[in-house]
C-alpha cells in the first residue's frame, strides 16, 4: 500500500522473445539457437515439447535486445526462412506472455463494480433439469461442441492441404532433380561429340597432309625420273655424235647420275621405290637401245684394222695387246679366234661381277 493505494507487482514482458511456429520434428534447441542468431544475440533458444518429449512444432526465442527481435520478425515475414532442407518457412511472431505462476487473486478485483455484483449474486452450481437455466446450458454446450467438430473438422483440413503440399513438393523435388541429371547427361553428351567431331577433324587434317606428302614426293619422283631420261638421252645422243663405244657414256651418266641423286634425295629411287623405269627392288630397267651393247655372235668379228671407230681400236680397251712389238721386244702376231673368244668372255664376267 503507498497513499491508500494498492501497488500490484508482476514480471515484466520481455519485449525481444519471439515465438517461431511451424518449426520441422527434426529441429532441437541448438539448431534453433544458430538459425536465429544471425540477427543478433540469443539469450535463450527452447523448443517446445509435449509431456512425451516430442516436439510440437513451436518454439521460444529471446534476443538480448529488442532491436534484433524487431529485425528477425521483419526478414522473416517479407522472406522465408527455412531451418532444414524442407521447403517449408517458419513463422515468426511477438510472444505473447501469460501467466501461469500467481494467477488472478481475490484481491485484485474492484468489489464496487456492477459486473462483478450481477455475476457473484448466485454461486457455484448444477443445474436441474426443466429449468431455464438448464435448458440455456444445454444449447450453450451444442454450440460448443459444434465449434470443436468445426474446428476439429477445419484441422483436419488444414492437415490434408499440407500432406498434399508435402506430396507435390516431394514430387517437384524428384521432378527438378531429374531435370538436372537430364541437362547434366545433355552437356556431357555435347561434350562428348565435341570431342568426337574434334578427333574426326584432326584425323581427316591428318589424312589430307598424308595425302599431300604423298603427292609431293610422287611429282619429286616423277621430276627427278624426267631428268633422269633427259640425262640419258642426252648422254646417248652425244656418245652417237662423238662416235664413243656404244653404251659406255650411257653406263658413266647412269652411275653419275645415281651417285647424284643418293646424295642430294634421301627418296631417291635407289631406296627401293617403285615407278616408271625402275624394277621392284630399285634398279634402273634398261630401255631398248640403252644399256650395254648386244652381244656379238661368233662370226660377227669385224676384220682386223677395219671399222674401228675414231676413239681407237676396240680390242686395245678391251686389254687385248695390238700386234707389233711387245714389252720384251717381241713381235705379237694376230691372235687366234679362239683366244680371242677366251679374252671375250673374261671381259663380259669381269663387267657382270662389278
Amino acid at each position: 500500500m503507498k497513499d491508500g493505494k494498492q501497488l500490484r507487482v508482476r514480471f515484466a514482458t520481455h519485449g525481444a522473445a519471439l515465438k517461431v511456429k511451424n518449426i520441422s520434428t527434426w529441429v532441437s534447441n541448438e539448431l534453433l539457437e544458430a538459425a536465429f542468431s544471425v540477427y543478433g544475440e540469443v539469450e535463450r533458444a527452447v523448443v517446445i515439447v509435449d509431456d512425451r518429449g516430442k516436439s510440437v512444432g513451436e518454439g521460444i526465442v529471446e534476443y538480448a535486445r529488442k532491436q534484433s527481435a524487431q529485425m528477425a520478425i521483419k526478414r522473416c515475414t517479407d522472406g522465408c526462412y527455412l531451418l532444414t532442407s524442407s521447403p517449408r518457412p517458419v513463422v515468426v511472431e511477438p510472444l505473447e506472455q501469460r501467466d501461469e505462476e500467481d494467477g488472478l487473486p481475490e484481491k485484485n478485483f474492484q468489489k464496487g463494480n456492477k459486473d462483478y455484483l450481477k455475476e457473484r449474486e448466485i454461486g457455484p452450481r448444477l443445474t436441474e433439469p426443466g429449468t431455464f437455466e438448464h435448458e440455456f446450458a444445454n444449447r450453450w454446450k451444442k454450440l460448443y461442441e459444434l465449434e470443436q467438430q468445426k474446428r476439429d473438422h477445419l484441422e483436419k483440413e488444414i492437415e490434408e492441404g499440407r500432406r498434399q503440399l508435402d506430396e507435390q513438393m516431394e514430387y517437384a523435388i524428384y521432378e527438378h532433380e531429374a531435370n538436372l541429371l537430364r541437362e547434366r547427361l545433355r552437356l556431357m553428351e555435347e561434350q562428348s561429340s565435341m570431342i568426337q567431331r574434334e578427333r574426326e577433324i584432326r584425323r581427316e587434317e591428318e589424312l589430307r597432309r598424308e595425302e599431300s606428302r604423298r603427292t609431293e614426293e610422287m611429282l619429286l619422283r616423277q621430276q627427278q625420273e624426267e631428268i633422269l631420261r633427259s640425262n640419258l638421252r642426252r648422254r646417248q645422243e652425244e656418245n652417237m655424235m662423238m662416235g664413243g663405244p656404244p653404251g659406255y657414256g650411257e653406263r658413266m651418266d647412269r652411275d653419275s647420275t645415281m651417285r647424284g641423286m643418293q646424295k642430294q634425295d634421301p627418296m631417291s629411287p635407289s631406296r627401293g621405290m617403285g615407278g616408271p623405269g625402275y624394277g621392284p627392288n630399285g634398279m634402273i630397267m634398261q630401255e631398248p637401245g640403252m644399256g650395254m651393247p648386244p652381244h656379238q655372235g661368233r662370226f660377227d668379228q669385224p676384220p682386223m684394222g677395219a671399222g674401228y671407230p675414231p676413239g681407237g681400236d676396240p680390242m686395245v680397251d678391251m686389254g687385248v695387246p695390238p700386234p707389233g712389238p711387245g714389252p720384251r721386244g717381241g713381235m705379237h702376231g694376230p691372235m687366234p679366234p679362239h683366244d680371242r673368244m677366251d679374252e671375250k668372255y673374261q671381259m663380259d664376267a669381269k663387267r657382270r661381277r662389278y
